[in-house]
C-alpha cells in the first residue's frame, strides 16, 4: 500500500521483537553494564521526490515478521519512524545538488524495547543501507550517494555512507540528518531504512535441554547431489565449511568446498517441500574454487570467501543459476594489494564476516584482516569496492571474524588458540577466551584446542567450532574485553556418534561451521551433513 504526506512521513510500526536464544553483550567501552547488540525490528522502502517534496512508503512487506521471529513472552512493540525533506538545498551546477533528509525513530511502548547502552543515546537507531536515483519518469540514474554530514570514521576522517548513528527519541531535537547527492537528471531516491533496538536482556539457555536434528544430507556420506534433504549429498573439508541463514528469504546458504559449490536449502514453490539446490559454482555461468565461507549482509545480499579461489565474491539476490560476482581480489590470482576490488589481490582466504557497513574477511592465510566497503551496496562491479588492511597486532593466524550489532569485531585465532574482540571505533584487539588450563570456565581460564568458524547471534552470544566440538561463549556481565566477564561452555554432543535427539544422546562427528538464525535456531555443518540444535528452556 502506498501513502504519500507532503514534506513529512510517519509510519507505526508494529512489530514482534526477535526471540533470543540467549541474552549477552557485545558493547563498546568499559561500562559496568554490558550494552548489547541491536535487534531488526522493522524495515521500510521509501520514494523521496524532491521536486514535490513527499515522501511515499513503496514497500511496506511482511518483513516486519519475516526478519525477526516473533517471541510469544515479550509484547510487542510501537515505533514510529518519521522522515522528512527540508525545503532547502544546495544548488550545484548540473543537478539538484544536496538536499537534506532528516529523520527519526520513537518507542512508543516500554515492554520490548529499552535500555540506553549506545552511550546514552535511545536504544533506537534507524540505518539506511542503499539509494537508487531515479529521474521524474522513474528510470534509474548511475552515480549519486548519501551519507550523514557528522559522522566520520574516526581512524582515517573519511565520511561514512551507511547512516549508522543511534537517533534519540522526543521531540525534533531526536532528528538525525542525511545527506543525499543527487547525480545529474536525478529528482527522485529510493531509500531502504531499517529500525533496530536493544530488546529486554535475555539469560543465555542452559545446554543441559537441547535437541540436536539433520536438516539435509548424511554424516559420513559424501557426494554432489541437490534434492529433497535426505537425498541430498554434501562434501565435507578438514578446516571450514561455513553456513548462513537469509533471513529474508528463509534460506541457509551452505559452502560446499569439496564440490566447489554454494549450496542452499531453500523451499521448492512447485513440490512446495525443502530442497537443496545449487545457488553457484556448477560453471553456467561461474565457477568457484574452494569456497569455505559466507555471510550476508542487512539487506540479504550474499557473500563467499573463496581460499583456493583468491577472491571475495557477491551472489545476486536470487535462486538457482545466479552468478557469484567477484568483488574483491580476482579469482586464481593471488597477492596482498590493497585499493580498489578489482586491483586488491588476496591470497588463502578464510572467514568472512559482515558489520552494518563492511565486509572483514581472514586473508593471507590468516595473518592479515581485510576491509571491504563501498558507496555501492549490491554491485556486481568490483571497481565499486575498495579494500583495505586493518590492523592486525597482537594477533596470531586468524581464521574467521564475526560483527555484533554494535560494530564489535570478533575473531577466531587458531594460532594463538584464543578469541579476541576489537570494540567498535578502536584498533585494539584483547583477549577474551583461551590460553588457560581449564577446558571451560571463565574467559581468563579456558582453553581451546583450534578455534576455526565463528559467529555471533543477536544476543551477543559468541559460537565458536573449535577442533570439531562447537563451543560457546557469553558475557556474564561487566566490560566486554575482559576476559574473567566470560564464559566458555561446550556444547554436550557425543563425540563419533551420529546420532540426532535430545541432550546426552545426540552426537557429532566433525562439525566445521556454524550459524545462528533471529530466531535462536543454530546451524551447523556435520561431516558431510546440514544439521540443527534448538534449545529450549529449562
Amino acid at each position: 500500500m502506498k501513502t504519500a504526506l507532503t514534506c513529512a512521513l510517519m509510519i507505526l510500526v508494529v512489530c514482534a521483537c526477535v526471540g533470543l536464544l540467549a541474552g549477552g553483550c557485545g558493547g563498546g567501552g568499559s561500562s559496568t553494564t554490558p550494552a548489547r547488540p541491536l535487534d531488526v525490528i522493522g524495515q521500510k522502502v521509501f520514494l523521496l521526490d524532491f521536486l514535490k517534496n513527499t515522501v511515499e512508503v513503496i514497500d511496506e512487506p511482511t518483513t516486519d515478521t519475516a526478519l525477526v521471529e516473533p517471541n510469544p513472552g515479550v509484547a510487542g512493540a510501537e515505533v514510529v519512524l518519521t522522515m522528512r525533506i527540508a525545503p532547502e538545498g544546495i544548488s550545484q551546477p548540473g543537478n539538484l545538488g544536496r538536499r537534506h533528509i532528516f529523520a527519526k525513530v520513537q518507542n512508543l511502548s516500554s515492554g520490548a524495547l529499552g535500555g540506553t547502552d549506545l552511550g546514552g543515546s535511545s536504544a533506537l537507531e534507524l540505518n539506511f543501507t542503499s539509494a537508487v536515483f531515479k529521474t521524474a519518469a522513474g528510470a534509474t540514474v548511475p552515480g549519486g550517494n548519501f551519507a550523514r554530514v557528522d559522522a566520520f570514521d574516526p581512524a582515517t576522517g573519511t565520511p561514512i555512507y551507511l547512516f549508522s548513528g543511534p537517533i534519540s527519541s522526543g521531540g525534533t531535537s531526536g532528528e538525525r540528518q542525511v545527506d543525499l547527492w543527487l547525480p545529474p537528471t536525478a529528482t527522485q531516491a529510493v531509500l531502504t531504512g531499517i529500525v533496530r533496538g536493544l530488546t529486554e536482556r535475555y539469560n543465555p539457555l542452559s545446554l543441559d535441554r537441547f535437541w540436536a536434528s539433520t536438516s539435509a544430507g548424511n554424516q559420513g556420506q559424501y557426494g554432489m547431489v541437490d534434492g529433497v534433504p535426505w537425498v541430498a549429498l554434501f562434501g565435507t573439508h578438514t578446516i571450514m565449511q561455513g553456513l548462513v541463514f537469509r533471513e529474508t528469504t528463509a534460506d541457509l546458504f551452505v559452502c560446499d568446498p569439496a564440490n566447489n559449490r554454494l549450496r542452499y536449502l531453500g523451499w521448492n514453490g512447485v513440490t512446495r517441500k525443502p530442497e537443496v539446490f545449487t545457488a553457484a559454482g556448477d560453471g553456467t555461468p561461474t565457477t568457484l574454487n574452494e569456497p569455505v565461507d559466507t555471510c550476508v549482509d542487512v539487506v540479504g545480499n550474499v557473500y563467499v570467501s573463496e581460499h583456493s579461489g583468491q577472491c571475495v565474491d557477491l551472489y545476486a539476490l536470487g535462486y538457482g543459476g545466479g552468478t557469484a560476482n567477484v568483488i574483491a581480489g580476482q579469482r586464481n590470482s593471488a597477492g596482498n594489494a590493497v585499493g580498489a576490488g578489482n586491483v586488491a589481490r588476496l591470497t588463502k582466504p578464510w572467514g568472512i564476516g559482515a558489520g552494518l557497513s563492511a565486509l572483514y574477511v581472514c586473508d593471507q592465510d590468516g595473518s592479515a584482516i581485510r576491509k571491504i566497503t563501498t558507496k555501492q551496496p549490491g554491485s556486481t562491479y568490483a571497481s565499486s569496492y575498495e579494500v583495505t588492511n586493518l590492523p592486525t597486532t597482537g594477533l596470531t593466524r586468524v581464521m574467521d571474524i564475526a560483527v555484533d550489532g554494535l560494530e564489535n569485531m570478533y575473531v577466531s585465532d587458531i594460532g594463538a588458540k584464543k578469541i579476541f574482540i576489537c570494540l567498535r571505533r578502536t584498533t585494539t584487539w584483547k583477549a577474551i577466551a583461551g590460553g588457560g588450563a581449564n577446558v571451560d570456565g571463565t574467559g581468563d581460564k579456558a582453553s581451546f584446542k583450534s578455534p576455526a568458524s565463528l559467529v555471533v547471534d543477536t544476543g551477543g552470544v559468541v559460537w565458536v567450532v573449535d577442533g570439531g566440538a562447537l563451543r560457546r561463549l557469553y558475557c556474564t556481565g561487566g566490560a566486554v574485553d575482559v576476559s574473567a566477564n566470560w564464559r566458555v561452555d561446550t556444547v554436550p554432543l557425543i563425540a563419533g556418534s551420529t546420532a540426532n535427539g535430545p541432550d546426552g544422546k545426540a552426537g557429532r562427528r566433525a562439525i566445521r561451521g556454524v550459524t545462528v538464525s533471529r530466531g535462536g535456531v543454530v546451524g551447523f555443518t556435520d561431516d558431510g551433513a546440514v544439521r540443527r540444535l534448538d534449545m529450549t528452556p529449562k
